[in-house]
């Protein structure tokens, strides 16, 4: 069973990632809009949807997902001025346009869809994280959060998630 305590906490866990992420601003604009409008309400959701049986709020939150596109890399006029020695930039338009070499593809989302992502992390993916060896590199969950998976719910919880 998930509890209110559980997404509580798995929206902290959210809001720290969004604090320190750098690239997806989207993020923080869905962090500050959900806890100004119905916070208390939406965790209620979110918490009802787990222990419920009623999934049609789960298929609206899928709706409201989108994806933005950002410049990650334009080609610029001025590559030889740069290529020969420093280049100042400003926000000063400098060219009638602008070609786009690479984009960023940045998933914006509710809220509920990240938290219940979190939450998925927190649980399966501290289950997931304790069968690989020591000797395994990357994004790993860590040590606190395993513990949190472990103190709090039940696996019978988490195998209904």
């Amino acid at each position: 069973m998930i509890s209110k305590g559980n997404v509580l906490s798995a929206y902290n866990c959210l809001k720290s990632y969004a604090y320190y992420e750098n690239l997806n601003f989207y993020l923080k604009a869905e962090i500050a809009k959900f806890e100004n409008t119905g916070f208390d309400r939406k965790i209620k959701k979110v918490v009802d949807l787990f222990n419920g049986d009623d999934k049609s709020v789960f298929d609206q939150w899928l709706q409201g997902i989108n994806v933005e596109i950002l410049p990650k890399k334009i080609k610029s006029h001025l590559e030889s001025e740069q290529s020969n020695g420093a280049l100042f930039l400003s926000n000063n338009k400098t060219a009638s346009e602008y070609i786009v070499e690479s984009v960023n593809y940045l998933v914006v989302a509710p809220v509920e869809i990240y938290l219940i992502e979190t939450l998925w992390s927190i649980y399966v993916g501290s289950l997931l994280d304790e069968n690989f060896t020591n000797y395994t590199y990357g994004n790993r969950v860590s040590n606190v959060v395993k513990k949190y998976a472990r103190d709090y719910p039940t696996e019978e919880s988490i195998s209904s998630v």
